[in-house]
């Protein structure tokens, strides 16, 4: 393990929001992390007082930075913000209730610093609920490297690692602030996909299986609580950003068919989370009509339209069917007297 002169600084962004029981125990975490150079960045978006100040100071022995907004900005902004202020060569941004393991930094850095043609790189995950149980976990084991389209393909199109989300990889700072962080989608939907997207296109991708991230999921963590327009505008930003991002167009002008290729599956992605999650979440939230609506809200994209249709078939048959049994309810003398047998 090189020395804190040796090392070079990795910030970890931690956000903080209204919820502070899980600060002590990220704290604890990035104590235990056996990485000799890290700078915590934590900051409050929530206006709590001195409340997250307070729980840092005296408290927590490595280097870090306290930052806090006046006023409450949104999730993109907030983001952003931690990123613009780190000075670490590499960065990590780590939600507060989520988990990593001792090694976690020193590991990723570590592939980074073997494979300098990367400009990630991730580890295996595991899904906890709210109380730290396991759920479900990713593969165990990756390639050592693979290519920015390559590990796009994997995660979006042929989900061969099992990944459930692209939060807390760490990456090059200089990648991050040159793309401009976080896009500015509804809710923050979609920002974490868009910005690994550009790293992909930046660079490869390294793999590690030997540490873990530990993603905890609450009914907010997959934008389970954002309205169906929420979700609706950030399908549809993310969508429109695929075409007009500064970095992805960049890409494109020097990878043509590569990246027509790479559009048409994230856009395909993005079309089919929409319509699982108005087709199973928001039927149960929206009234008839307004569920109609909503799926009229995405773009004009043939292969969604078709599905979306095949959804409308399959609902309206089984709505007369079950029409056509209540009108059937009043049975003959002769059939009642049969099941009377």
């Amino acid at each position: 393990m090189k020395s804190s002169a040796e090392a070079k600084l990795v910030s970890v962004g931690v956000p903080i929001y209204r919820r502070l029981e899980y600060i002590p125990s990220v704290l604890e975490m990035l104590e235990a992390q056996d990485y000799p150079a890290i700078e915590l960045v934590i900051s409050d978006n929530g206006t709590n007082g001195t409340k997250v100040r307070d729980s840092v100071q005296g408290k927590y022995s490595r280097p870090y930075r306290f930052r806090q907004n006046p006023e409450t900005v949104d999730i993109a902004t907030h983001f952003n913000q931690i990123i613009n202020e780190s000075s670490g060569e590499y960065f990590l941004m780590l939600n507060d209730d989520d988990e990593i393991t001792p090694n976690y930094v020193s590991e990723l850095v570590g592939q980074l610093e073997r494979h300098p043609e990367a400009s990630f790189a991730i580890a295996r995950q595991e899904i906890i609920d709210k109380d730290g149980v396991l759920l479900r976990k990713s593969k165990g084991t990756f390639p050592e490297t693979l290519s920015g389209p390559e590990c796009i393909r994997a995660i979006w199109q042929t989900f061969q690692f099992g990944f459930e989300c692209v939060e807390s990889i760490v990456s090059r700072t200089k990648f991050l602030k040159a793309d401009g962080g976080y896009p500015n989608f509804p809710k923050g939907n979609c920002t974490d996909n868009a910005v690994l997207i550009r790293l992909c296109l930046r660079g490869d991708a390294a793999f590690s299986s030997n540490c873990t991230f530990r993603y905890r999921l609450h009914e907010s963590g997959y934008g389970w609580t954002a309205s169906i327009d929420d979700l609706a505008g950030s399908t549809r930003q993310f969508i429109r950003w695929l075409d007009t991002d500064p970095t992805v167009e960049e890409y494109a002008k020097r990878n043509p068919a590569q990246w027509r290729e790479l559009k048409s599956l994230l856009v395909s992605m993005e079309w089919r989370t929409y319509v699982w999650r108005w087709n199973d979440l928001y039927k149960k939230r929206l009234s008839g009509p307004q569920w109609v609506k909503a799926a009229f809200a995405m773009p004009f994209i043939p292969a969604y339209y078709r599905k979306v249709g095949g959804i409308f078939y399959r609902a309206l048959k089984y709505r007369m069917k079950r029409m056509f049994l209540r009108n059937s309810t009043a049975e003959p003398e002769s059939a009642i007297t049969f099941k009377g047998w």
